[in-house]
C-alpha cells in the first residue's frame, strides 16, 4: 500500500522545475517523514508569509546564484498557507510550477471540516485505517467516531464505569495528545448521556490539562489513606481531605489499566509525591504506590530511583521514532537526572552502573536519530513551537492579536532536570503557580550564538551568517522581529541581567512601562554557575536550588503577574558533565574554541583534528552557513585536559538539546 506522504509527493516530483509552488491549507508538507523525504530530495521549503522577507531570501540565496552562474543544486518548494495564489508576486508566480494539497483528495469520504483540524502527525494512522476499512460517505460524527476508534483509540460507547473514563483521561492528557476540540466535543456528548458520570465534571476534565491533573493530585492522598487504613486495622483513617475541584472524591488508581500509567505520571511530573507517615504500612499489593510517596529515608530514595530507572530502560525511543516520542522521552529522563544528582553517596554503587548503562544506549539512540531526523525540524509550523526560532511567532499568533503583554525569559544554560528543580521550589514557595510545560529543540551547536540569536531573531542560523559568533546583535534582532509584526520601536524592550535580587529594580521599572508591550529577559545566573562549576552535575543542582531559594525567580514572575504579562520560560540551551579527552593542537585556527565544541572554516583542517578523537562528530551544515563547521566531542567528552571534569554544553546529548518551554500562570484558588 502507498502512503499519503507518497502520495503528495508524487504530485510535487511531476515537474523538473527549480520552483514548485504549494499551496498547502493543511499543513501536509510540515509533516516529519514529509520533510525528511524533502531534505533527502534537496528541496529548500518556504512558507510565503511576508513577502518582503521572502524576496530578500530568494534573492540572495537563490536569484543572485543563479544571475553569477553559480551551480543551484536544491530546489525551491514555496509553500503557500491558503488555497489561491493570489498574494504571490508576479514574476515568482510567473516561473513556478503550481501543485494543490488537499485532505478532502486523501480521505474523500470522510468530513472535511473534521479533517483540517486534525494535525499531521495523525495522518499515518489514518490512512492506514480508511485504506483497511473503507467508510463511505461518514458526515461529521461519523467521521469524529471513526478517528476517535482508529487513531486515539477511544470508543465512547465502551466507556462504561468510573476505571474506564478515568483510564481514557490519562490516556488523552498524558502524552498531551492535540485532541481536536471537534473531536472533543463528540467525545463530550456521548459521555455526557451516561448517568454513571453525573458527579464527574467531564467538560474541565476533557478541556484542561493542568486542572485533569490536579484533580488526580488532590485525590492520591485520598487513595493512599483508604488501602493503607482497610490493610493496617490499627491505623486511624484521616479524615478531612478537602478537594476544590468537583468530582468523585475516591479513584480506582488500583485498576490494572489505570495502574499502567502510575510510574509515568509520577515520573514525568504530571504528579507529585506526598509526604505520608504511613507508608511503610503500605500492603504487599500495594508496593507500586510508593513512587508516589516521600518517606526520606536513603533506602527507599534508591528504591525510588530504581523504579525510575527500570521505567526509562523500557521507553528510550528508537532512531525511527517521531520527535514527539523524544521531547516525551526527554521528560522522564530528566525526572531521572533531578533524582539521580539529589542522592548522596550514589557515584559507584551498582545502580548508578546501571544508569550509566542505559545512558549510553541512550546517547547512541538519540545520535543515530538526530542523523536521520535533525533536519527535518525547523521547518515546522510555529503555532506548536518545535524548535527555538519557532517561539516569537507561536507568541505572536497566540497573544499579540489579542493585545496581550508577553515576557520570554531565557534562563541561560538551563536544562531539564534543573527546570524541575526550580519548578519543585516555585511551587513550594507559591501553590498557585500553574506551570504548563512542553519542550522544545535548541539549535545545534548548543552554543548561545547560535542558539539564542535563533530564538531571539525567529529565523534560522544561516539568516544571520555575519553575527553567528557573537551575542551582540540579539537584542537588535529581537527587536526587529516585533517592528515587523506591526509593534512600535518602544513596544519592545530586551533586558540581560544575572539573575540576583539587586537586579529587579531595572527589571520591575521596564514592566511597569504602559508603553512596553513585548520583552525578551536574559537571566544569566545558571550560565554563570555553569561555568565555575567544579562539582559535577550534582553540585550544579545543588548551586541552581540554592539561587531559587534566594527569591529572584519569584519575585519576578510576581512583578510579570502584577503587571498583566503572559509569562513564558525557556532556556537557550541545556547543560551536562563532560569529561576531558584532550585539547586539539590545531593552535589559533579554529575559530570558536568552546569545550564540547571546536568551529572551523576549513573542512579539511576539522577533518585532520577529527581523526585524532575517535567518535568527534563532524556536524553537518543543517540550517547553519557551510563556512561554520562545527566538530563535537566524542560522547560526553570535552575538549579540555584528560581526567578532568567539567559542566558544559556545545554539544548533541539530550540535555543539551533539549530544553524546556513552560507557560507560566496562576490559578485563582
Amino acid at each position: 500500500m502507498s502512503t499519503w506522504q507518497s502520495e503528495i509527493l508524487k504530485e510535487i516530483l511531476h515537474t523538473d522545475s527549480k520552483l514548485v509552488i504549494v499551496t498547502d491549507p493543511d499543513k501536509l508538507l510540515f509533516e516529519e517523514n514529509v520533510q525528511q523525504q524533502l531534505n533527502e530530495l534537496q528541496f529548500d521549503l518556504f512558507t510565503f508569509e511576508d513577502p518582503v522577507v521572502f524576496r530578500y531570501e530568494y534573492e540572495s540565496r537563490y536569484r543572485s546564484k543563479k544571475d553569477t552562474g553559480q551551480e543551484i543544486k536544491t530546489r525551491i518548494l514555496l509553500r503557500v498557507a491558503d488555497k489561491e495564489l493570489n498574494s504571490l508576486p508576479f514574476d515568482v508566480l510567473q516561473a513556478g510550477h503550481k501543485v494543490s494539497l488537499d485532505l478532502g483528495n486523501i480521505f474523500p469520504k470522510l468530513s472535511y471540516p473534521v479533517l483540517e483540524k486534525l494535525p499531521v502527525e495523525y495522518l499515518d494512522k489514518l490512512y492506514q485505517a480508511y485504506h483497511d476499512l473503507k467508510p463511505s460517505g461518514f458526515g461529521d460524527n461519523e467521521t469524529c467516531d471513526f478517528i476517535l476508534r482508529y487513531i486515539f483509540q477511544i470508543t465512547a460507547d465502551t466507556i462504561k464505569d468510573p476505571e474506564d473514563l478515568l483510564k481514557t483521561l490519562i490516556r488523552i492528557h498524558f502524552k498531551n495528545k492535540d485532541i481536536p476540540s471537534v473531536l472533543v466535543e463528540r467525545l463530550l456528548s456521548l459521555l455526557k448521556s451516561q448517568a454513571t458520570f453525573k458527579a464527574w465534571p467531564l467538560k474541565t476534565l476533557l478541556y484542561e490539562r493542568d486542572t485533569f491533573f490536579k484533580f488526580l493530585q488532590e485525590r492520591w492522598p485520598i487513595f493512599i489513606d483508604s488501602i493503607v487504613s482497610e490493610a493496617n486495622s490499627t491505623h486511624e483513617n484521616r479524615k478531612g481531605f478537602t478537594t476544590k475541584i468537583e468530582g468523585p472524591s475516591l479513584l480506582p488508581f488500583e485498576h490494572m489499566d489505570v495502574r499502567v500509567y502510575i510510574d509515568d505520571l509520577f515520573m514525568e511530573g504530571l504528579l507529585q509525591p506526598i509526604k505520608f507517615g504511613g507508608s511503610g504500612k503500605l500492603p504487599k499489593s500495594h508496593r507500586w504506590a510508593k513512587i508516589g510517596l516521600i518517606t526520606g529515608t536513603h533506602q527507599e530514595e534508591m528504591e525510588t530511583l530504581g523504579i525510575f530507572l527500570e521505567s526509562v530502560k523500557d521507553a528510550i525511543p528508537s532512531e525511527k521514532a517521531s520527535f514527539q516520542e523524544w521531547l516525551s522521552f526527554s521528560a522522564k529522563w530528566a525526572h531521572l537526572n533531578e533524582l539521580r544528582y539529589s542522592i548522596p553517596d550514589l557515584i559507584g554503587t551498582e545502580l548508578e552502573k546501571q544508569i550509566l548503562a542505559y545512558q549510553q544506549d541512550m546517547d547512541i539512540s538519540f545520535t543515530k536519530w538526530l542523523q536521520q531526523r535533525y533536519a527535518s525540524l525547523y521547518n515546522m509550523p510555529a503555532t506548536f513551537p518545535v524548535m527555538q526560532h519557532h517561539i516569537p511567532r507561536a507568541l505572536t499568533e497566540k497573544h499579540l492579536s489579542q493585545g496581550n503583554r508577553i515576557a520570554l525569559i531565557v534562563l541561560d544554560g538551563m536544562s531539564s532536570d534543573q527546570w524541575l528543580v526550580i519548578k519543585n521550589i516555585l511551587r513550594q514557595k507559591n501553590p498557585k503557580y500553574k506551570f504548563d510545560e512542553s519542550a522544545i529543540f535548541a539549535w545545534a551547536p548548543t552554543i548561545t550564538s547560535v542558539s539564542r540569536q535563533a530564538l531571539f531573531s525567529s529565523r534560522i542560523p544561516i539568516d544571520f551568517t555575519s553575527s553567528i559568533m557573537t551575542t551582540e546583535k540579539e537584542q537588535s534582532l529581537w527587536l526587529q522581529f516585533w517592528l515587523q509584526q506591526g509593534l512600535s520601536k518602544n513596544a519592545s524592550a530586551y533586558i540581560n541581567v544575572v539573575g540576583d535580587i539587586e537586579n529587579l529594580p531595572s527589571v520591575e521599572e521596564l514592566c511597569s512601562s504602559p508603553q512596553v508591550k513585548v520583552i525578551g529577559l536574559v537571566v544569566g545566573k545558571l550560565d554563570k554557575i555553569m561555568h565555575g562549576m567544579e562539582l559535577g552535575a550534582a553540585g550544579m543542582q545543588s548551586q541552581v536550588k540554592q539561587w531559587i531559594i534566594q527569591g529572584f525567580m519569584e519575585k519576578l514572575l510576581d512583578t510579570l503577574r502584577e503587571n498583566k504579562f503572559q509569562t513564558y520560560i525557556t532556556a537557550d540551551h541545556g547543560n551536562i558533565e563532560a569529561r576531558g579527552c584532550g585539547q586539539p593542537k590545531e593552535g589559533l585556527v579554529a575559530d570558536l574554541k568552546g569545550e564540547r565544541v571546536r568551529i572551523y572554516v576549513d573542512s579539511t583542517l576539522r577533518s585532520s583534528v577529527t581523526s585524532k578523537f575517535p567518535g568527534s562528530i563532524e556536524w553537518p551544515s543543517i540550517g547553519i552557513p557551510e563556512t561554520f563547521l562545527p566538530l563535537i566531542a566524542p560522547n560526553r567528552m570535552a575538549f579540555i585536559t584528560e581526567g578532568h571534569s567539567t559542566v558544559t554544553h556545545g554539544g548533541v546529548c539530550i540535555e543539551e538539546l533539549i530544553v524546556p518551554f513552560v507557560h507560566v500562570d496562576w490559578r485563582d484558588k
